[in-house]
């Protein structure tokens, strides 16, 4: 009897380990990022931001609506580890489908991380993040 309560409390202290560990919020590390993508000085009214990782191993993602964006949601366990990131813009004026090619609201090059030449550092002092794209 002595080793299988031995067997649930270990199995009780697993799972509250576990869930401890899951336990998100503000000390998560995560930080949720925000901002705005212009074209050519207006807002880019629809479309999609990424943020990834120097070996594009992990993409945090969120829409563009009206020029502003937001990446996570820490206190749910969502949002963007501190570091650096090349970033990716893509904004359809048609979204292709259909047998559409589709046409862009942005230069292609900002659809790509090896073109866009947009690039961020995440860190709790720096959540805000402005993007300027010119044709």
């Amino acid at each position: 009897m002595l080793r299988r309560e031995m067997v649930l409390m270990s199995l009780f202290l697993a799972i509250a380990a576990t869930v401890a560990g899951c336990a998100k919020g503000t000390d998560s590390g995560l930080i949720d990022v925000r901002g705005h993508v212009e074209f050519d000085g207006s807002p880019v009214r629809q479309g999609a931001i990424a943020f990834l990782t120097a070996d594009n191993s992990n993409v945090f993602s969120g829409n563009v609506k009206e020029g502003q964006f937001t990446i996570g949601n820490s206190e749910t366990g969502v949002g963007v580890p501190p570091g650096k990131y090349h970033v990716t813009v893509t904004a359809w004026e048609i979204a292709p489908g259909m047998g559409q090619a589709g046409k862009e609201a942005i230069p292609k090059k900002y659809f790509s991380a090896q073109t866009s030449g947009l690039e961020a550092v995440v860190s709790p002092e720096h959540v805000e993040h402005d993007f300027d794209l010119r044709p």
